[in-house]
């Protein structure tokens, strides 16, 4: 039997975000998606659901989330609703991105310029009333990870705030809990919203992820019922990627790639600590999620200081801080938020000590 049995060239890897989209398919419907369908279907009737935040890491699954949820309600909700397209972006302004909802995708076109024309739209507020007609509207906004500042942060916590207080508007944003913390500091709009926190992946759910993805790539007349080749080690995969979904196919790829170049038949908790020590996996890691190299050197330097000068485990957070500022002009500042980026992508394990004061760091 051999160890895999995929399609096209195996050694492609599980990894699939970058060559094929699959943004619009959920691979694993997890509890906190579940619930809040159940809360969805049976609130339509009542113009539930109103206002949520999906809150998650790096790599959790929030934009993934998101697309779902907006799927979920178009084959649910009224049928004579309004369902936007998702929106990205660093900001979110009114009456600018609201006029996409009906229609004015492209403000090129003579023809959806002269329609939006008809309406007042310094007096935004009622040009919606006209236009949504009683029927209900539904936002999706999916909020990057790197923030907007400024002005534009200023404008878009000022126009949803004055949105969501209109009758009939749904509003669904997805975003990372630094962000978060951040509208949190510069407005009580997120206080409006029920916020949905994703939580990070058990073994059950690496283990549905890995065999749905693996399936991308299986011949239509495999037999294989199964994640092999990660039968045994699906724990493993799920420790190494600390439980956020892109890592652990991030991990998943490099072991498949690992024991083919090995000839490992049957893979073992071992063999997956051997491939990844040897991979370097965490800077793999890290180059899938920044796109400028410097920044992925910085957050590969501070897991190296990590591992090799802490042991790989930090007793105290402060020793990090006063290490980084005397070795290399860190502020206290961006040591935290360079931590908080790490825990994110599932590379470092933070813990509360005994003193309920101090806290800890572990490579993971």
């Amino acid at each position: 039997m051999p160890l895999y049995d995929l399609t096209g060239d195996p050694f492609a890897g599980i990894i699939v975000t970058k060559e094929k989209d699959l943004k619009n398919e959920l691979t694993v419907k997890t509890r906190s998606i579940r619930e809040l369908e159940d809360i969805f279907i049976y609130g339509f009737a009542f113009d539930a659901p109103k206002h949520y935040i999906l809150l998650g890491g790096s790599g959790v699954g929030k934009s993934t989330a998101l697309y779902h949820l907006k799927r979920y309600i178009q084959d649910n909700a009224p049928k004579d609703s309004y369902i936007t397209h998702v929106h990205r972006g660093g900001s979110f302004t009114v009456p600018r991105d609201l006029k996409a909802v009906f229609g004015e995708k492209d403000p090129k076109d003579k023809g959806q310029r002269l329609l939006m024309a008809r309406y007042d739209w310094t007096n935004w507020q009622d040009a919606l009333k006209q236009l949504a007609g009683g029927k209900q509207i539904y936002l999706f906004w999916d909020f990057p990870d790197k923030i907007a500042q400024g002005q534009e942060l200023k404008a878009t916590l000022q126009g949803m705030e004055e949105l969501i207080r209109q009758d009939g508007v749904h509003v669904f944003i997805a975003m990372n809990k630094n962000n978060y913390d951040v509208m949190l500091k510069a407005s009580n709009l997120p206080g409006k919203f029920r916020k949905v926190e994703l939580k990070r992946f058990d073994a059950g759910e690496t283990h549905e992820l890995l065999y749905k993805r693996l399936s991308y790539y299986r011949a239509p007349e495999s037999s294989y019922k199964d994640v092999e080749p990660f039968n045994d080690v699906v724990g493993a995969l799920r420790d190494a990627g600390g439980g956020v979904p892109r890592t652990i196919l991030t991990t998943a790829d490099l072991v498949l790639k690992g024991a083919h170049e090995r000839g490992i038949r049957e893979l073992r908790g071992q063999d997956v600590k051997e491939i990844l020590h040897n991979a370097e996996y965490r800077r793999r890691i890290i180059e899938d999620r920044v796109d400028d190299r410097n920044k992925a050197d910085t957050l590969y330097m501070l897991v190296e200081i990590i591992r090799d000068e802490f042991g790989g485990h930090i007793k105290k957070q402060r020793e990090l801080i006063e290490y980084m500022r005397e070795q290399h002009g860190w502020s206290n500042v961006t040591t935290i938020k360079r931590l908080k980026i790490l825990q994110d992508y599932g590379l470092i394990e933070p813990r509360t000590a005994d003193d309920f004061w101090t806290k800890t760091y572990t490579l993971i």
